[in-house]
């Protein structure tokens, strides 16, 4: 009958699988069974980076998995998915689709959703033009650091009143305040 000890080596007690005839150390056994599973999950999944997806063009992917996180509260992938309906970037076009993405997630303070959907506001693509809501959002999406905003805060800020720029800060600071998302 063989010996179903472990054996401990010199250096420190690494354990042997206790099966006749094998060398293996546990902690090798453990570090090969996780690289096998590890490479199983590599081979069988897609590519999970939908924004590597996206830039290369592969839109029908990237909108997937977009899909899945937004649902969960992503904002980053509701902005994404707002960018895929602005572009028709594997869907119809549809402003509306992506004004509605947009804005769940500049109500979550996603700064570069909030341009986006200021930059709508602006057109008046998918919502009616209204330079007041746009200003505030860009305004908000500068305070939350996106640079971009700038340029077209000043070109806004001469179509519009002073009140109407106090008007547009109180709007947007409403309309966060009141937004389950942006209550976080």
């Amino acid at each position: 009958m063989p010996d179903k000890r472990p054996a401990y080596s010199s250096s420190g007690g690494v354990t042997t699988l206790p099966i006749p005839g094998s060398t293996i150390p546990r902690r090798g056994r453990c570090v090969s069974i996780c690289l096998v599973v590890a490479w199983g999950l590599m081979a069988c999944g897609r590519n999970t980076d939908p924004v590597a997806e996206f830039d290369r063009g592969a839109y029908d992917v990237s909108f997937a998995t977009f899909s899945e996180r937004a649902t969960v509260g992503d904002a980053a992938a509701q902005n994404y998915l707002g960018i895929h309906y602005y572009l028709g970037a594997g869907v119809e076009r549809d402003f509306g689709r992506a004004a509605a993405w947009f804005e769940k997630a500049a109500l979550a303070r996603h700064a570069p959703a909030q341009r986006n959907l200021a930059i709508l506001y602006l057109r008046g693509l998918g919502v009616a033009k209204d330079n007041v809501k746009a200003y505030g959002w860009f305004y908000e999406a500068f305070t939350h650091g996106d640079t971009k905003s700038q340029s077209y805060l000043a070109l806004i800020a001469t179509t519009i009143t002073p009140n109407q720029i106090i008007e547009a800060r109180s709007w947007i600071d409403d309309r966060i305040r009141q937004s389950p998302a942006g209550s976080r």
